[in-house]
C-alpha cells in the first residue's frame, strides 16, 4: 500500500506541477536570449548572457499576468542576481582580465556544460579571506547603534539572542551592508576570528573552551579529501607558468619571504594545496583575486 501511495504521489508531482503560461515563458525566454532566439532551450540557467537591468520591468505585472504572487517572485529574482553577478560583483571580482575570461555573449550553446566543477567549490572559497573581524550594528541612519556597535565576529557564532534580545536583525543587515570587505593581503590573509575561533561556544566545558575550529585548515583539508591536484597542475590547467624553484615561486607570488615558507612546509611547488597557493597569488590589476583564481572562477561563470 506505500508503494502505491508513492507511486501515485510522484505522478501527481511531475503532472500537476504548476507551470507559468506559455505566453510569459515565451517572454522571458525572449528577454534574456533575444528575440531571434525565442525559441532556445527552457533551461534558461544555461544562458551565460547576464541580463539587463532593462529586462525587469518596475512593474512586475508586465511580465507577470497570470502567475501567482509567489511565482512572480520566483521569476524575478534570479534575473536580478544575474544582474549583481555579471554586471556588478565580476568586474570588481575580475578586474582588467573580465573580458578575457568571460567574453561577450555570443549566443546559447547546448554543448556547454553550466554544472559546478569540483575546484570552484574551492576556488570561491577565497572569500572566506574577505571577512571583517567585526560586524558593525548601525542604526536607521547608518550611524552606531547600543552599546556595542562593533561586534567580534566569533561573539556571533550561534548566538541567536542578540537577534531576539539586542534590537533584532535590522542593526546587524546594516552593518553588513555598510561595512566593506576586508581587502585581501599577503601578510594578513584570514582573520583570527576565523583561523582561532570559528564557531567558538559561549560556554565551557570542565573549564576550557570546546568547539574552536580553524576555517584555513577545514579548507585545505576538504581539497584534499575530494583529491583535488596541486597548485602547478591547476596553474598548467589555466596556461601559466608552474613554478619549480624558489626563485621562479618568489617570481610568481612577488613574495620571497611567503615563497620559502611555502617551500618549507611543502618542499616543492607541486605540493601546495590549492586553496592556499591560489590566494596566496598577488591580485591582478584592478581585481580582488590573483591569476589562477581569476582563471577558474572566470571560467566557471562564464559556462554558467
Amino acid at each position: 500500500m506505500a508503494r502505491f501511495h508513492r507511486r501515485r504521489l510522484r505522478s501527481r508531482t511531475s503532472s500537476d506541477s504548476p507551470r507559468l503560461p506559455h505566453t510569459v515563458r515565451r517572454r522571458i525566454k525572449i528577454r534574456i536570449c533575444g528575440e531571434e532566439q525565442a525559441g532556445c532551450d527552457d533551461q534558461l540557467a544555461h544562458s551565460r548572457r547576464p541580463v539587463q537591468r532593462d529586462d525587469i520591468s518596475s512593474s512586475p505585472a508586465s511580465h507577470c499576468r497570470g502567475v501567482s504572487p509567489f511565482s512572480c517572485p520566483f521569476l524575478t529574482t534570479p534575473l536580478s542576481l544575474q544582474i549583481v553577478t555579471f554586471r556588478d560583483y565580476l568586474p570588481i571580482l575580475l578586474g582588467d582580465e573580465m573580458q578575457k575570461w568571460i567574453p561577450p555573449y555570443q549566443g546559447y550553446s547546448e554543448t556547454v556544460d553550466p554544472r559546478i566543477s569540483n575546484v570552484f567549490t574551492f576556488a570561491l572559497r577565497f572569500g572566506h579571506l574577505e571577512v571583517p573581524s567585526t560586524v558593525s550594528c548601525l542604526d536607521e541612519n547608518y550611524q552606531p547603534w547600543g552599546s556595542e556597535p562593533e561586534l567580534p565576529l566569533h561573539t556571533l557564532f550561534f548566538n541567536t539572542w542578540r537577534l531576539v534580545k539586542d534590537g533584532g536583525i535590522d542593526p546587524l543587515v546594516r552593518g553588513l551592508l555598510a561595512k566593506k570587505a576586508k581587502l585581501v593581503r599577503q601578510d594578513k590573509m584570514m582573520t583570527g576570528e576565523l583561523r582561532n575561533m570559528l564557531f567558538q561556544p559561549n560556554h565551557t566545558i570542565h573549564g576550557s573552551a570546546v568547539g574552536r575550529f580553524d576555517l584555513a585548515a577545514i579548507n585545505i583539508q576538504r581539497s584534499r579529501d575530494h583529491g583535488q591536484p596541486g597548485y602547478n597542475s591547476w596553474r598548467a590547467f589555466c596556461g601559466l607558468s608552474q613554478p619549480k624553484t624558489l626563485e621562479e615561486l618568489s617570481a610568481v607570488l612577488r613574495n620571497e619571504v611567503l615563497a620559502k615558507r611555502l617551500l618549507d612546509l611543502y618542499g616543492t611547488p607541486d605540493n601546495i594545496d590549492i586553496w592556499l597557493g591560489a590566494i596566496a597569488e598577488p591580485l591582478v590589476h584592478r581585481g580582488r583575486v590573483g591569476p589562477l583564481l581569476t582563471c577558474l572562477l572566470g571560467q566557471q561563470f562564464q559556462r554558467i
